[in-house]
């Protein structure tokens, strides 16, 4: 099981919380269909492939649905996901 990064992982028992650091598994391959709004939050996709794209293997792939818009929002979030897309992969 290869690992990627560490995060906090919080328990609680015996009446203390106690933390302790567990690995991140990495996936060679992810295959998604996010969200792509909710509850007012415009390009809430872009949260979910960025979440992704930390748990991808350096060679691995990712594939996505995306709504059209990726190819033409500009808000900065969405700017920087087609960026990294166009830089790493590419839209069909």
């Amino acid at each position: 099981l290869r690992t990627g990064r560490q995060c906090l992982k919080m328990t609680q028992e015996d009446g203390g919380t106690w933390f302790t650091h567990v690995d991140i598994p990495l996936y060679d391959r992810i295959l998604m269909n996010p969200p792509f709004s909710g509850r007012g939050r415009r390009h809430l996709y872009v949260d979910h492939l960025n979440a992704a794209w930390d748990l991808l293997a350096p060679s691995g792939i990712l594939v996505a649905i995306l709504p059209k818009s990726i190819e033409f929002a500009e808000t900065r979030r969405v700017a920087a996901l087609r960026e990294l897309i166009e830089e790493t992969g590419y839209i069909v």
